[in-house]
């Protein structure tokens, strides 16, 4: 009876329970008519009613049957406790834990496995699978991963004051895990394998975690406050037995609602301008939202206009193909897909520009109820569309810089990034860009690849591991830690242009100022017709210089002409990109054996282009990048080009048509 006893102690006692009317002293005096209670109530309500359960499971795998087999396959991993954690190994990545999961261990080298199985992710796919398939194994299985934990931490007390790194009391570890845990509950309580005992166990460890994290907030500037406060709300709505669950609920939105003003630039991008966690930050404020207010507990209009401002950047974010574009930290195979978010954009607030690529979505329908299917699929064939908007668009608080010839998938993108750095998750990739053509990358980027303080963490949070200038060997900030530069370079957009076809961004840095001499890298792309990119780069200020220009390409297979240092990619059958440079030095070429790290713990096998020139400055360079369709070469001149302090003028024959491009006070091609 003591864990009984403690829990009873911190139940709001006496008078009615919500949505029950019956006396708590009734209710509580006993472990089985505990939980009879809970089973018995009707609210609050969770994402998914168990009225609806039927409904749910039979409409997910009529809509989303590959979904839906991918689900099932992590839940039946997850009853054989295999889990696919960061950092788990590429060939294996369902880890074998084996028999009893020892929860304090550390798996791999890689810190991320550590967090991520204290942290229970594959709880929502183990609940999802028990109610797709009704078999009572994964409900066991539930019971026994769950008491599993309690017994290796009972009593929270002695270890929550423990917030270092590796301890299963941080914070955000903490958060996530009361997150999936109240998830999986609301699925597996009507289980008889989902003891008595084991709810009250439960319930006090759950309310150990609510009290903990309301104790831990972190800075209202970092993204781990949004997650950690979405946990909190999960266990404040759906228990609001706890005698302080008013408080915690209060607590969660009031700092969601400091998040949301902090944490946003004017157009909406998230703080740490990364394409990937941009996309994470928009389902983090918008999921414990839905919840609250389908209890009543509302968010303010403030917090909703800006979270549908949010959905703009995630139009451009994404490549034409839905992968997300890699910059910082981010992963081209997102968590939450373009689908996921264009369809949450258009269900939260019918933002009809976004119906292209909204379509029916098994994340969403467990999260806005069943019915979203039918009206997902129902804007998913409407014949009539409206248009996502401009293809090419600038978000210059952010710092992005989107070029793109429309929105199909087969439509030319390229996304240069010069904005911000925060503490966190920006690389040194100013000028950076990613490219697109025909339905593949065409350029990548190193990636995240690991949060582990080693060699590979600095090379991909360097500047070399990105498609921009390098001088004299140094990143354009310096690194300080897995997670923090020295100091932050100042950039600025000097001008955008767009027409019907073309668009024009020129920006610069003084990354390099630190460097002495005044060295600043200044970088103008221009989209001609749609087709093919033009870039110059001018690297100015004084001194004998080193510089290095990088071009991460997408491909294994590559020729270089020791000639005229062109480059190509050369994969049969499939689109390629020709580079082809100009400058006003000597230039050197090579190419590197490389990688590309498209998500966590991954290497793919890759080559780099390495263009590099010594002189005085100022310094000069034009490349081209022509973007070919399988199965196509170009022919490529490039017949004059001048490059001053402020103005070029090129001349190129591409395929047969001559293009003159000036570009000073104003843009001017002409083609012949």
């Amino acid at each position: 009876m003591q864990q009984l006893d403690r829990l009873r102690a911190r139940l709001a006692l006496g008078g009615n329970l919500p949505g029950t009317g019956t006396a708590a002293e009734r209710w509580s005096e006993s472990e089985a008519a505990l939980l009879n209670h809970y089973r018995a109530r009707e609210r609050p309500v969770f994402f998914f009613g168990r009225e609806k359960r039927q409904r749910l499971v039979q409409l997910c795998r009529t809509c989303c049957p590959d979904q839906v087999e991918q689900v099932l396959l992590s839940g039946r991993m997850a009853l054989e406790n295999c889990f696919k954690l960061d950092g788990t190994p590429q060939d294996r990545p369902y880890w074998p834990f084996g028999e009893r999961i020892d929860y304090g261990s550390i798996p791999f080298v890689d810190r991320e496995s550590y967090f991520h199985l204290q942290r229970m992710y594959w709880l929502i796919d183990l609940a999802k699978t028990y109610w797709y398939t009704d078999d009572e194994a994964f409900a066991a299985k539930f019971a026994q991963q769950i008491d599993e934990w309690l017994v290796r931490w009972p009593n929270a007390e002695e270890d929550m004051d423990k917030v270092a790194d590796y301890s299963a009391w941080r914070p955000l570890e903490a958060a996530l895990r009361m997150k999936h845990w109240v998830w999986a509950y609301v699925a597996f309580q009507d289980s008889p394998h989902w003891t008595p005992e084991l709810h009250v166990r439960f319930l006090n460890s759950l309310y150990d975690h609510a009290d903990y994290v309301s104790r831990h907030i972190a800075r209202l500037d970092h993204n781990h406050t949004i997650m950690e406060m979405e946990g909190l709300l999960h266990a404040a709505v759906m228990f609001p037995e706890f005698d302080r669950a008013a408080e915690w609920r209060q607590t969660a939105i009031r700092t969601l609602e400091q998040c949301i003003r902090l944490q946003l630039y004017d157009d909406g991008i998230h703080i740490e301008a990364i394409p990937d966690y941009h996309m994470k930050v928009v389902f983090w404020f918008a999921v414990p939202m839905v919840l609250a207010e389908k209890n009543g507990y509302r968010f303010s209009p403030e917090y909703k206009a800006k979270l549908k401002s949010m959905f703009e950047f995630a139009k451009y974010g994404y490549r034409p193909n839905g992968q997300c574009s890699p910059f910082g930290d981010g992963e081209v195979y997102s968590e939450y897909s373009r689908r996921q978010a264009w369809s949450l954009g258009y269900e939260l607030f019918g933002l009809e520009d976004l119906m292209e690529h909204a379509a029916p979505d098994e994340w969403l329908a467990w999260h806005l109820g069943p019915d979203t299917l039918g009206r997902l699929a129902e804007a998913n064939f409407r014949e009539t569309r409206i248009s996502p908007g401009p293809a090419s668009k600038a978000f210059a608080s952010g710092g992005y810089y989107c070029l793109q010839s429309g929105w199909d998938e087969a439509a030319r993108y390229a996304l240069l990034r010069c904005g911000p750095f925060v503490y966190g998750h920006p690389h040194a990739d100013l000028l950076s860009i990613d490219l697109y053509a025909y339905g593949r990358p065409l350029l990548g980027e190193a990636g995240k690849y690991t949060y582990n303080e080693c060699t590979d963490r600095r090379y991909v949070k360097g500047t070399a591991g990105h498609n921009t200038i390098v001088v004299d060997g140094a990143d354009q900030a310096e690194y300080l830690t897995r997670m923090q530069f020295k100091e932050t370079p100042a950039f600025r957009l000097n001008r955008w242009m767009t027409t019907e076809t073309d668009a024009f961004v020129d920006a610069e840095h003084d990354g390099y100022h630190r460097l002495g001499g005044q060295v600043s890298h200044r970088r103008q792309l221009l989209m001609v017709e749609g087709n093919w990119y033009a870039v110059i780069d001018r690297i100015t200020g004084t001194g004998n210089r080193d510089i290095e220009q990088y071009w991460h390409l997408d491909s294994t297979a590559v020729s270089l002409d020791p000639a005229t240092l062109e480059a190509r990619t050369v994969d049969k059958g499939r689109p390629n990109l020709r580079v082809i440079p100009f400058a006003n030095r000597t230039v050197k070429a090579e190419l590197l054996d490389d990688w590309i790290s498209e998500r966590y713990g991954t290497k793919k096998p890759s080559k780099t282009l390495r263009y590099w020139m010594k002189g005085d400055l100022p310094m000069n360079v034009l490349t081209l990048l022509i973007p070919e369709q399988a199965g196509q070469t170009s022919r490529t001149e490039i017949r004059h080009c001048r490059i001053e302090a402020e103005t070029a003028e090129i001349h190129v024959d591409l395929n047969g048509v001559s293009y003159e491009i000036s570009v000073g006070s104003a843009i001017s091609i002409r083609r012949d």
